[in-house]
């Protein structure tokens, strides 16, 4: 696996990793990974043959969302968070291009 060639940088924390469906067209499965940089949530997709950034998409910064956990099915990364009003949500995105489809307010 690439994952090994990612850069490591003390303000950047590496959270949770699921496997995603080849993303970039070299038939080999890529990864989802939850970033924490700076202040800020990210979601990012790891080429899993070089390691190297495909894409990234903002999740929001810490004080208004606190990732806890990714899912990746077929097309889909499911990210289950917790809103800094302290309801639950779970984040639907497309895991070819890390857009958000739907965010789904969990019950207490």
């Amino acid at each position: 696996m690439g994952l090994d060639n990612i850069v490591l940088t003390s303000s950047t924390d590496y959270l949770d990793i699921a496997a995603l469906p080849d993303v970039n067209g070299d038939g080999v499965l890529d990864q989802a990974v939850l970033v924490m940089k700076g202040d800020s949530y990210y979601l990012q997709s790891i080429d899993s043959a070089t390691g190297k950034l495909i894409m990234q998409a903002l999740l929001g910064t810490v004080s208004a969302i606190t990732p806890k956990s990714l899912a990746s099915v077929g097309q889909q990364i499911s990210i289950l968070a917790s809103k800094g009003t302290g309801a639950s949500i779970l984040q639907i995105r497309d895991s070819a291009t890390l857009v958000l489809v739907k965010t789904l307010t969990l019950p207490k």
